[in-house]
């Protein structure tokens, strides 16, 4: 809803017991993103982030320059949604790779320092001569920006850009286990996830069917190569950002309870709890009753080791996650309920 829009967003007490839960914390920013970009207009004349967040929230932003950090000051609550929104700013930062043909190198030098490192959301860009390297750290939608820039630069020159030459890797991309995300250059990408053989064949499910229900669920292609173990995924960032969640979520299930937190809720998940003696029962034999749920209602499910709000009022109970579109979310959840019922 509205609130009045203090100095730079603050709320203005009014005396209410909500002052009691008044709380400060900070957002630490990761180290290859610079502080400068949380106050900048974005590419597209986005508010700066920080204003957004305070708009968004009711919350007062604070930026720490010295400290690269941001304090947030307001309910706990919303303090938690203010740091889930600029989690999720710092989530789109990549860095970018691209192997330049040597005739464009010292044009294209000057070009970076003069348009690309000005551009809003950019939080580094440098060439490296001796290598014919361009390396572009910033916002994905920036980062896509400065491609019409290259392709402007090698038009000119009577080249083409090849998407072979361009590598993008989130944070702790190159590690086993991370994402890395290579773009063509109509700036759609496709994530590419190292994985080990034992977790290849269990992303791929008997049959296929978890592969099936991962790409159904998110709306993006998953494709698997079984002999480099590697997940390849595409379509677009929102479908990609939600495809390689439940594949660390499927991931993570072959080592025990998946620990679910609020951080995994992009407006896909609704938790329910299921009392102790209704989990078998729920769970079907060899899991039977939530496949038939997941396959009727396009979602996913998990029992869970969730980790959240009010995660004490679920004393004698299990948390049971489920995730997917709202319409197959709640007939899941009703599905669920009327089995607990009876």
């Amino acid at each position: 809803g509205e609130y009045n829009k203090g100095e730079y967003g603050n709320s203005p007490h009014d005396g209410s017991k909500s002052d009691a839960s008044e709380m400060v914390d900070t957002f630490a920013l990761r180290g290859d993103i610079s502080i400068h970009v949380v106050m900048q207009t974005g590419p597209n004349g986005e508010d700066p982030v920080v204003e957004d967040v305070e708009h968004a929230t009711g919350t007062k932003l604070t930026v720490l320059r010295d400290k690269c950090v941001v304090q947030i000051q307001g309910p706990a609550e919303r303090v938690a949604q203010a740091k889930r929104q600029l989690q999720q700013f710092t989530d789109k930062f990549v860095t970018c790779r691209i192997q330049l043909q040597p005739a464009i190198t010292t044009a294209l030098a000057n070009k970076v320092s003069h348009y690309i490192r000005p551009m809003p959301w950019i939080a580094a860009a440098e060439v490296d001569e001796t290598k014919d390297l361009l390396k572009i750290q910033g916002h994905q939608d920036s980062v896509d920006q400065t491609f019409k820039v290259l392709h402007e630069l090698y038009h000119d020159h009577g080249l083409e850009l090849n998407d072979s030459d361009i590598v993008t890797s989130k944070k702790g991309g190159e590690d086993l286990g991370g994402f890395i995300t290579r773009h063509n250059s109509r700036g759609k990408g496709a994530d590419v996830l190292r994985v080990s053989e034992d977790d290849a064949a269990f992303i791929l499910g008997r049959g296929g069917k978890t592969k099936h229900k991962i790409a159904r669920v998110s709306g993006a292609s998953l494709e698997l190569h079984e002999r480099n173990n590697t997940v390849e995924i595409f379509g677009s960032d929102d479908q990609r950002r939600k495809a390689r969640k439940y594949v660390e979520l499927v991931r993570a299930q072959r080592s025990g309870p998946v620990n679910v937190n609020e951080s995994h809720d992009d407006g896909d998940l609704t938790m329910i709890a299921v009392p102790h003696n209704c989990v078998g029962f729920v769970t079907g034999s060899q899991g039977n009753f939530l496949r038939t749920c997941e396959e009727e209602w396009g979602t996913l499910m998990f029992f869970c080791d969730y980790q959240g709000p009010g995660a004490d009022g679920f004393g004698a109970s299990e948390r049971l996650a489920i995730f997917g579109e709202l319409h197959g979310r709640c007939g899941a959840e009703l599905k669920v309920m009327a089995a607990i019922e009876t």
